[in-house]
């Protein structure tokens, strides 16, 4: 998938307009926040998710020692072992669920796991020099995607950058990110994302006059256009 497709950007933003409210901190009056209102800052821990890559280190076993990648269907092949479901867990319930499956092949195993790679995705889309999918990183914020993405165009309006978080039981959550104020180190603004998150980058409303004085006026009026006063 090379670039995320303008529908689905177009159905979620929909959605959001009938179903969500737009969760975004208001720096003159932060009192007014709701205390039960989801915000970007709110980390969670990491959940493997199909295509990681796990190396999985016995500390007295080393011969056991195994890079393994989470299966489509969401399992790990393991020595000795039959196969331990993964995904959706985070890195510590994963290392219980190992460590409980060696328990009857091994005295007392101590077990660590490190996630080498992650199969997980954020897509990034609009006034970006590189949108499309971009391999997702534990705790990527706002910041990392769009460096990612190779930047915002000129045309961006950084005071109001979207994130689209799909739910899979209920309409899609909306965000809005002031990324000016991120940028300057705002970490109310500093959006943490999760896998499967859509960061959509608007037009400003300048880059919105400039494109519709060119559509109609300087392609369907012969004659030059200039903004401004005319001595």
């Amino acid at each position: 998938m090379k670039t995320l497709t303008r529908a689905f950007i177009a159905t979620a933003v929909l959605a959001f307009l009938a179903h969500v409210t737009i969760a975004q901190e208001n720096a003159n009056h932060p009192a007014e926040a709701s205390a039960s209102t989801p915000t970007l800052a709110e980390g969670r821990d990491y959940r493997v998710r199909p295509g990681d890559q796990l190396d999985i280190k016995f500390f007295y076993q080393p011969e056991l020692n195994d890079q393994v990648i989470v299966r489509p269907d969401g399992h790990l092949s393991m020595q000795l072992v039959s196969d331990i479901k993964a995904e959706g867990l985070t890195i510590p319930e994963l290392t219980n669920q190992i460590t409980a499956a060696y328990s009857g092949e091994l005295r007392q195993p101590q077990i660590s796991i490190i996630l080498r790679a992650t199969g997980a995705r954020i897509y990034i889309d609009g006034e970006v020099n590189r949108p499309g999918p971009l391999v997702y990183l534990s705790r990527m914020n706002i910041l990392q995607a769009v460096s990612e993405a190779g930047g915002l165009k000129e045309t961006a309006r950084v005071e109001q950058v979207l994130v689209i978080r799909p739910n899979s039981d209920a309409p899609p959550t909306i965000f809005a990110v002031n990324y000016k104020k991120a940028l300057a180190g705002d970490l109310h603004e500093m959006a943490i994302l999760r896998p499967a998150d859509i960061v959509v980058v608007p037009r400003s409303r300048v880059s919105n006059v400039n494109r519709w004085v060119d559509q109609y006026l300087r392609k369907n009026v012969p004659i030059p256009v200039t903004l401004g006063w005319i001595p």
